[in-house]
């Protein structure tokens, strides 16, 4: 799992370095799979739930693939959308000079 030093995903996870070469047909059941892990991530439902969500969308006619489909990878694709949103954050304070600063 995670290294306790590590701040990259691709240092830990095969699912991240295998993203890299993807074949279009793969890269868009990937892509489905990140939408599902969005998802609960903002509904702030439990990982557990990926497996049953993939299930239905499996039922409803939606390829997703054969793997992936589990807590493991659903923590896997949210860090890599956090490292992305956090990417963009700084990319637009770098572009606009105003600093993201988080409130509770």
């Amino acid at each position: 799992m995670k290294k306790a030093n590590s701040t990259s995903v691709f240092e830990h996870a095969p699912i991240a370095r295998s993203l890299c070469t993807l074949d279009p047909a793969t890269e868009q059941k990937v892509k489905k799979l990140f939408d599902i892990a969005y998802l609960l991530c903002k509904e702030n439902l439990p990982f557990t739930k990926m497996q049953a969500i993939c299930d239905l969308e499996v039922l409803h006619g939606v390829d997703l693939g054969s793997t992936y489909k589990n807590r493991h990878a659903c923590t896997v694709f949210v860090e890599f959308i956090a490292q992305d949103l956090v990417l963009q954050l700084r990319v637009r304070e770098a572009r606009t000079g105003q600093v993201f600063q988080c409130s509770s």
